[in-house]
């Protein structure tokens, strides 16, 4: 029992590590259900991250805190959509990757963003899990709703979702009022959880993780992302339990992590291209049962002649 005690502090971090790639892997899917990849939620978390520091410092509650993240990433991913729905999908992707690297350069070379500013204690893990817990129900209803439905249709078929009269540009704008959310609500999570900010927290490598833990999960439903979300925070635990030899060659824990998620991904766009969460392949139709000996009826016409 004491050791089980004692394993309890390593399993919660774990876990609020988890449920934090969790909200920023339904950020990401949150416009990849759509049919559109973005990196805007990346710029959204850092948005909500610095924000929730300097409030936290200020003395505001925790919920006051967190609600201010989110609407700090809504404003991010509103300011950035209205004219990146303008583009074809692959310039709206590339924009939102140099909108992360300008983000990453200026908090960088701006000392003041940052100047320094710690917290005295930690976010507790049972908060960020609650807080993944309520995203999620939020993404659930969401995928439950007209919009779900419109955004599977358009990221399926775009051309038959215009023939329905789908307004892709308003489908995809709700995607990324979602994506600012989720993003701004991870960042704030995040930053209370290192207790400060920086700009290596808010760049290419939290972007990675979060595409690879939603499209490694699925895309086609919200449970997708979540499931994503706990293979990618696992991987570099199991390397490092499989081989701890490997983190003394100079190249560190993280790297050889990296290396397992960008191979899980690869594996996942290759051989299962609608993620682990795959509705088909966990519960596949199947045709009705037969009776043997038992002939399917026919229908006879007033000439007496069977039509099969």
């Amino acid at each position: 029992m004491d050791a089980l005690f004692d394993l309890w502090p390593t399993a919660s971090m774990l876990l609020a590590v988890a449920a934090i790639n969790a909200v920023f892997a339904l950020a990401a899917y949150a416009t990849l259900a759509t049919g559109l990849l973005s990196f805007v939620a990346v710029g959204c978390g850092a948005a909500g991250g610095f924000l929730a520091i300097r409030l936290a410092l200020a003395g505001l509650p925790l919920p006051l805190v967190l609600l201010a993240g989110a609407l700090a990433g809504l404003a991010v991913a509103l300011a950035f959509a209205v004219p990146a729905l303008r583009l074809a999908e692959g310039r709206a992707a590339l924009a939102s990757l140099v909108l992360v690297l300008l983000i990453q350069t200026v908090t960088g070379h701006v000392p003041a963003l940052t100047d320094g500013a710690s917290l005295p204690a930690p976010l507790p893990p049972v908060v960020a899990i609650a807080v993944a817990a309520l995203v999620a129900l939020g993404f659930r209803a969401l995928h439950h709703s007209w919009h779900g439905t419109a955004a599977r249709v358009l990221r399926q078929d775009a051309p038959l979702a215009a023939g329905l009269g789908i307004d892709a540009r308003r489908v995809r704008l709700v995607g990324f009022a979602a994506a600012g959310l989720a993003g701004g609500l991870g960042g704030a999570l995040l930053a209370l959880s290192l207790q400060a900010v920086s700009p290596a927290a808010y760049g290419l490598h939290l972007g990675f993780v979060m595409v690879a833990g939603a499209m490694v999960g699925g895309v086609g439903h919200w449970m997708g992302p979540m499931l994503g979300a706990g293979v990618v925070t696992a991987l570099p635990q199991l390397v490092r339990l499989a081989a701890p030899e490997l983190t003394v060659s100079g190249f560190g824990t993280r790297g050889f992590g990296d290396i397992a998620i960008g191979l899980a991904l690869l594996l996942a766009v290759l051989f299962l291209p609608d993620g682990l969460y795959d509705r088909q392949v966990l519960a596949p139709a199947r045709p009705p049962p037969r009776r043997p000996g038992i002939r399917p009826p026919v229908r006879r016409t007033r000439y007496h002649r069977v039509d099969r």
